[in-house]
């Protein structure tokens, strides 16, 4: 019988005994897939860049004092420094600063070491370029745990109309999420648009042409349009399609059919139908 304490719960001295005196069942050895498994995934995670990680600490005044787990501090300020995409100390300590404020957990003041690091590894998993990809990154991370804690409150929740208000909530982050990682991409395009074409031929011949808008240009509709030729001026042919036939040939027309003109694409007065007088 185990010794108890006057409230009836067994001391943690007693349970610590107790658990000694058992011998640890021995786990069995991985499978053959799993073993495979575990050997890509070290391989994997070897070629996985390191991040900034630091022991956080919270003076009595509010500040944030990051110190390295190691003796190389200035090896650590630089993967500190390339996580923020700023050679500027100033931003460097702002941009913390504001990981610090979204990664803690609400109602609880100050932040551990763990919070601050993954708000770090995020950061740094956006590979920021300037200090503008920084702080679309710091939003990122913010909307992030928005997203997840509005998830979780909905899953714990059996009130119908909290359900659906954190509901919509996390529905919005997400969209939110969504909208800064496009807007991070353009970014980094620089506002080029791709437009791609596929164009396929008769016996599977296919022919991808890409064409770039940059800023938007080029999109409208008023350029590029099939109209018809003005009277006076010739047409002009594009080259025949390819057929099947190794030599290039363009397309035969059917010898049941004779060659007719084609009618205009565009007339030059929109077509409106016929009013009756009333």
């Amino acid at each position: 019988m185990p010794k108890k304490m006057k409230n009836g719960i067994e001391s943690a001295q007693a349970i610590a005994k107790r658990c000694r005196s058992k011998p640890l069942k021995e786990k069995p050895a991985p499978t053959e897939k799993k073993a495979r498994a575990i050997a890509a995934s070290r391989l994997a995670y070897d070629g996985m860049p390191a991040r900034p990680s630091f022991e956080a600490k919270c003076r009595p005044d509010g500040a944030l004092v990051l110190d390295a787990r190691h003796n190389d501090e200035q090896g650590e300020s630089y993967l500190l420094h390339a996580a923020t995409g700023s050679a500027s100390d100033a931003w460097v300590n702002h941009a913390v600063k504001d990981l610090a404020k979204v990664g803690g957990a609400r109602g609880v003041a100050g932040v551990t070491s763990a919070e601050v690091n993954a708000g770090l590894a995020f950061l740094s998993g956006v590979e920021p370029g300037d200090e503008v990809e920084a702080a679309l990154g710091v939003q990122m991370y913010a909307t992030h745990q928005l997203a997840v804690e509005m998830a979780s409150l909905c899953r714990h929740t059996n009130d119908r109309a909290a359900l659906m208000e954190y509901g919509n909530m996390a529905t919005k982050m997400m969209r939110t999420f969504a909208m800064q990682v496009d807007a991070l991409a353009k970014i980094r395009r620089g506002g080029e648009q791709v437009v791609r074409h596929v164009h396929v031929y008769e016996g599977g011949q296919a022919i991808v042409v890409d064409q770039f808008n940059h800023h938007g240009a080029g999109n409208g509709k008023a350029f590029g349009q099939p109209y018809a030729p003005f009277a006076g001026h010739a047409p002009a042919f594009s080259a025949p399609m390819l057929s099947q036939d190794a030599a290039g040939n363009g397309v035969p027309v059917s010898s049941d059919q004779g060659q007719k003109t084609m009618p205009h694409a565009r007339r030059k007065q929109p077509r409106r139908a016929s009013r009756k007088p009333e």
